[in-house]
């Protein structure tokens, strides 16, 4: 009977443990190095979007991811304490995603921040505190991105948001720096107008050294076109001597060939007249005796 009463606490405790890891629907208690997790999980499945963060549980942790999860999404009261059993972050899921109301606190207890979620994305107001409760960020969240007005109570600083984007804020000039931007803007001007009367007179000079060099070629041209003209003339002038020259030659060949053909044709008379036989004279002896008897008549 003793023995029946030691035993079942502990049957009790393991039956409890199984149960708790079996159920999707019991609470589950984890911890790790900093903290202590509560919650429940749904085996529930759901069609994840791309811009939501989901979180799930499996081998033993809590795990996340935006778009997608891998495991038993965490569902409804969600609950994380510090070693000391200090509360430190508490709100709900619903199919792995934050909604409502989360808060977080400073281990010595004081509120920390506070968020609302929807479906996923931070909307609507969040406020952030230091160790002493004191204010330190306030601002609007809409679909998870900054939106309006957002005050730093510690750098005593406001910033205007667009769809989580900060919008520039316009500094103050004062007199100086108008005076100092004006001067700026006059030498700028000035400054501009030199450039633009150098780049003028850039202009000017290389528009007036190409007429110079359109006009040195043109002169080059028109004495390439004299030279060529006068080279032309002085050939046909070459070529007309030459041609009279030969014709000066024709003629006197002709002239030659006449005069020795009277010469034989006296010669042959003479012979005739006097009874002596012709003799037959090489073209050596004619052309001697040619130029001999006219030698001899001069």
């Amino acid at each position: 009977m003793k023995t029946k009463l030691s035993l079942s606490p502990l049957y009790f405790f393991i039956t409890f443990l199984l149960v708790s890891f079996s159920d999707p629907y019991s609470i589950k208690r984890i911890s790790d190095q900093d903290y202590r997790y509560e919650f429940y999980v749904t085996n529930k499945t759901t069609t994840p979007k791309a811009n939501k963060v989901y979180y799930w549980f499996k081998g033993g942790a809590i795990h996340s991811a935006q778009g997608d999860f891998g495991g038993d999404l965490l569902n409804e009261v969600f609950l994380k304490t510090y070693h000391s059993n200090q509360i430190a972050e508490k709100g709900n899921f619903k199919n792995g995603l934050k909604v409502g109301i989360w808060k977080t606190w400073h281990p010595n207890g004081s509120l920390e921040s506070t968020q609302k979620w929807s479906r996923g994305l931070r909307t609507g107001m969040y406020n952030k505190y230091d160790k002493n409760g004191l204010i330190e960020e306030s601002g609007c969240y809409k679909n998870d991105k900054k939106q309006g007005k957002w005050y730093d109570f510690v750098k005593k600083d406001t910033v205007n948001f667009n769809n989580g984007v900060p919008a520039l804020k316009k500094q103050k000039t004062s007199k100086l720096d108008k005076l100092t931007l004006k001067l700026q803007e006059l030498k700028d001007e000035q400054n501009k107008k030199t450039a633009i009367e150098s780049e003028k007179a850039k202009i000017k000079q290389a528009k007036t050294a190409e007429k110079e060099y359109i006009k040195a070629q043109e002169l080059a041209l028109e004495k390439e076109k004299a030279s060529a003209k006068m080279r032309k003339k002085e050939a046909n002038k070459a070529e007309k001597a030459t041609k009279l020259t030969a014709k000066a030659t024709k003629k006197a060949l002709k002239e030659d060939e006449k005069n020795k053909k009277a010469l034989d044709k006296a010669n042959n008379e003479a012979n005739i007249n006097s009874g002596a036989t012709p003799k037959k004279e090489n073209l050596f002896n004619r052309y001697y005796n040619k130029l001999f008897k006219k030698k001899t008549s001069k």
